[in-house]
């Protein structure tokens, strides 16, 4: 499970037996209200185990929805069609979305070789660099310096573009 999902959003072992614990409590609490007051209780018991349990997953996995989201609607509004006309990089990850809708290999920068892209030899003019918004807002300044724009946006991430010749 932690191959697909990025190691800062694993679960942790406190919040995993949180949700643990409160399921073995519920259960134990449904079994103890079937013994004494029947099933009708036990029922009521059942149906309250799963809305707690339930509502503590949801708590706590929350942050996985917000962060991988699609990259459709910027592949589409915000690179060319022609996917031979440009190479794609992206700093610190590669979210699976981007590969799906763009069809290309990308690969993974970290800051030095974002640094060294003007010695590069790329067979397009164009380069496209995914960066998450919160590593864009901190290096903004650099990038500009480097001569990178800023493409277009999307809910939490970035595209930067870089045209011309080396």
């Amino acid at each position: 499970f932690t191959k697909w999902i990025p190691s800062k959003y694993v679960i942790h072992s406190d919040k995993f037996a949180l949700i643990s614990y409160t399921f073995l409590a519920c259960i134990i609490l449904t079994i103890a209200l079937f013994i004494t007051k029947g099933a009708k209780f036990g029922q009521y018991g059942l149906g309250f185990t799963n809305y707690l349990v339930l509502t503590i997953v949801v708590i706590n996995l929350h942050i996985f929805i917000g962060d991988n989201r699609s990259t459709r609607d910027m592949v589409e509004n915000y690179l060319p069609r022609e996917r031979d006309s440009y190479t794609l990089f992206a700093y610190r990850g590669i979210p699976s979305s981007l590969v799906f809708y763009t069809g290309k290999i990308i690969k993974k920068l970290d800051w030095e070789e974002i640094n060294s892209l003007q010695t590069w030899e790329v067979e397009n003019n164009d380069i496209y660099l995914y960066m998450r918004e919160k590593d864009f807002e901190s290096c903004k300044k650099e990038l500009y310096k480097i001569g990178f724009c800023q493409a277009g946006n999307g809910s939490n991430s970035v595209f930067l573009k870089k045209t011309g010749h080396f």
